[in-house]
């Protein structure tokens, strides 16, 4: 008490002066209340209560020239301004103090939350000293109106201080983190294959998922068995129900939720790190504030964003924001050898009682390594839904089949005609949404009249396999050329490093061995790619990608053949981008004007060309390396 008697008895002098002015009504337990509230939520963290009374230890200065006022000022208006910018002020130090001190964890977050805190503290106590003065000296009104309005200005000018040290921290933090060039779009790839995802699923079609026990307990749960494990086969939906949970969680408003998608276009063996980053990136974009945090403690401390730091990161960043929750889709699609790790890594702030635990949702396959670690953790597999999942790939089949009625009207199919191919349909997808979509696709763009729309579809191919297989056998039947575009496209959708975008893919196809030169004579459409369709189509960011992971997997296994070698594509892709970095030596040929330059890019003879520097090495690697296998594989 001894060390806050300043502040009481500075309190006690200004309270004569308000209660003569105000007539006695009672505005100091608006002050008093504070205090009390501040100290005892304080009282058991050291440093905050040292800090807490030094900020009042401040106040108090600013407040001892009041008892000889109390008479002084009963009918000055000007002077009864400037007591109630005093009170103003008291007030304000704690309506920021009270804010900042009922954020959760906010004893973690303490020393850099509240070094932004003295920044605003500081023009408080200035506006409390000029007006201090101002009584002190008994200043006439035009003193007073200057100090307003100095008062009103200086607030302006530490807002926009705090807005932009704000700023600031939260760029160093996000380029700390590697939220730039590739890690920005891996992070906006992660928001745009949720929109896509989003934007592919049809009504009635993913709700039933929200009515199932294991989702329900896993929804409400606050710590009681928070990990779910949503499996099922091959192009089941998986993808398109995690989605439809994220909506609702999002919708919900009760849980702040933090997503991954694992793709094998960006399987490395540091996938556990780039789910962490991602998770601290999304939480930082949604809670700038914390990025004060981060900067204090990890950046100018000079820490890297290694694993160890983002272990020590992510749970304090978790145990401040509102019911989080992580959902990571795909996990299958990882390396065997991350798979366990992420899972490790992932698994364990699901449990952690230092801040609560964390609701996860992990959505894959039954795999050996998953199964392993999650096979005692709640679960739900979509093979044990089979009506639900037929009820919805019927609505799925039936609403697709609409969208393609005019078509088959001009076929003059009837109506009880079309629902018999329907239940086929749905018969002969057991249970996998993307079969009956290729197939769809195929029916809406080969079918010419009635007879040919039930011979393909009493000829459908069983299982996703079959389907692939079958698509081969029409690649295989192109002309050499087109058979030879065809192999290289899909080449670079399976081996190049990220998911590669459209025009990449164009131009590397149209470098090879007997042509080096890409010009508009040889520059190919866009067009070229629908040679591998229904297998590929449009990705997030204008990238070109299979249509299920399963076709990446059916080109590698030896049951297509395998169609694609490793040591041919490597060697493909090597040639694109390293030719392609030849003909970039243009953009700095003195024979050429800057025009002729500029209409070169402009025209895309240089899309490729940041791919091709940043990943000919890694190819050329890949290459040696896949050619050394091969040749202990087969000495002959």
């Amino acid at each position: 008490m001894k060390r806050i008697q300043p502040l009481l008895d500075g309190l006690e002098r200004y309270s004569k002066v308000v209660e003569v002015l105000c007539n006695g009504t009672p505005y100091l337990p608006w002050i008093w209340a504070p205090i009390k509230l501040m100290l005892q939520l304080a009282s058991d963290f050291t440093t905050a209560f040292e800090r807490l009374i030094s900020a009042y230890s401040q106040i108090a200065e600013n407040l001892s020239r009041f008892d000889r006022l109390s008479q002084a000022f009963g009918g000055n208006p000007e002077f009864q301004q400037v007591l109630a910018v005093v009170y103003a002020d008291i007030l304000e130090f704690h309506r920021r103090a009270y804010k900042f001190f009922r954020k959760p964890s906010w004893k973690c977050f303490f020393l850099s939350s509240w070094g932004r805190f003295d920044n605003r503290f500081k023009y408080i106590l200035e506006s409390l000293a000029r007006h201090s003065d101002l009584v002190d000296r008994e200043a006439n009104a035009l003193s007073i109106a200057e100090a307003r309005e100095w008062r009103e200005r200086t607030t302006r000018e530490a807002k926009k201080r705090e807005t932009e040290m704000a700023a600031a921290q939260y760029r160093h933090v996000l380029s700390w983190l590697g939220d730039r060039t590739a890690d920005q779009d891996a992070q906006d790839e992660q928001d745009n294959r949720l929109d896509q995802l989003l934007g592919s699923c049809y009504p009635n079609t993913a709700e039933w998922i929200l009515t199932r026990s294991p989702v329900k307990n896993w929804l409400r749960t606050q710590g009681n068995k928070p990990t779910l494990w949503l499996k099922g086969k091959p192009g089941s939906g998986k993808s398109v129900l995690c989605s439809k949970l994220i909506q609702f969680l999002r919708k919900d408003g009760q849980s702040s939720v933090l997503f991954y998608f694992c793709s094998y276009a960006s399987a490395t063996s540091k996938q556990s790190t780039r789910i962490l980053k991602s998770f601290a990136i999304q939480i930082l974009r949604r809670h700038q504030n914390l990025s004060s945090y981060v900067y204090d403690e990890y950046v100018l401390s000079g820490q890297t964003p290694s694993m160890q730091a983002l272990k020590s990161l992510l749970p304090n960043l978790l145990s401040s924001i509102r019911g989080p929750r992580m959902v990571i889709d795909g996990l299958d699609e990882c390396l065997d050898s991350e798979q366990k790790e992420v899972l490790k890594d992932i698994l364990a702030f699901s449990s952690n009682v230092a801040y609560g635990s964390c609701p996860v949702l992990i959505v894959s396959r039954d795999v050996r390594h998953i199964n392993a670690m999650l096979s005692k953790k709640p679960s739900l597999s979509l093979n044990n839904e089979e009506s639900a999942v037929n009820a919805a790939i019927g609505s799925f089949t039936k609403q697709r089949l609409l969208e393609m009625q005019t078509r088959f009207q001009e076929l003059d199919i009837d109506r009880s005609t079309m629902e018999d191919f329907e239940k086929q349909i749905v018969d002969k997808a057991k249970g996998m949404f993307l079969w009956v979509r290729l197939v769809l696709d195929i029916l809406e763009d080969d079918v010419y009249n009635a007879n040919e729309l039930k011979t393909a579809i009493d000829a459908l191919p069983a299982g996703l396999t079959e389907f692939y297989e079958r698509i081969i056998l029409l690649v295989k039947r192109f002309s050499p050329q087109n058979y030879d575009k065809a192999v290289r496209i899909l080449e670079w959708i399976t081996f190049a490093k990220r998911a590669p975008k459209k025009f990449e893919v164009q131009d590397a196809v149209a470098l090879t061995a007997n042509n080096n030169i890409l010009s508009e004579d040889t520059k190919l459409p866009e067009t070229v790619l629908h040679l591998c369709r229904p297998l590929v189509e449009d990705g997030p960011d204008n990238t070109i990608v299979f249509v299920h992971f399963t076709v990446y997997e059916y080109f590698l296994h030896e049951s297509s053949g395998p169609f694609l070698h490793r040591e041919s594509a490597e060697y493909n892709l090597t040639l694109s981008c390293v030719t392609y970095m030849l003909q970039g030596m243009s953009l700095i040929n003195s024979r050429l004007s800057e025009e002729e330059r500029t209409v070169n890019v402009g025209k895309g003879f240089h899309g490729l060309h940041l791919y091709a520097v940043e990943y000919w090495l890694e190819h050329l690697l890949d290459y040696a390396q896949a050619r050394q296998v091969m040749r202990v594989s087969d000495p002959a």
